[in-house]
């Protein structure tokens, strides 16, 4: 994915709003939400029951604006397909060495 983004081009619309987001963004919004969480765990025990705080809010996530959309397109090309054009392209590549 990053030699496409880095060549651009309309074949990555599709998948644009998937590119800066990665499994390390998915653990600090995780984080995010445990300590969130566990702070409002701690202010609820010590306060009074009919002054209790509301639930924090989940961090965004990409997947949450898919899901509210109804909607829902298919890419014009799998990510299959788009590796098979730049390997043409290109060649398979050769990692270290």
């Amino acid at each position: 994915m990053w030699r496409a983004k880095q060549l651009g081009g309309s074949e990555l619309k599709d998948y644009s709003k998937f590119l800066d987001w990665d499994s390390r963004c998915d653990l600090m919004a995780d984080t995010i939400d445990a300590v969130n969480f566990s702070s409002w765990v701690a202010i609820a025990i010590n306060s009074p029951q009919q002054n209790q705080p509301p639930l924090p809010d989940p961090y965004p996530r990409p997947s949450d604006d898919l899901k509210k959309n109804a909607e829902v397109k298919k890419p014009a090309q799998t990510l299959d397909d788009f590796g098979k054009v730049l390997r043409g392209m290109f060649g398979p590549g050769h990692i270290g060495g």
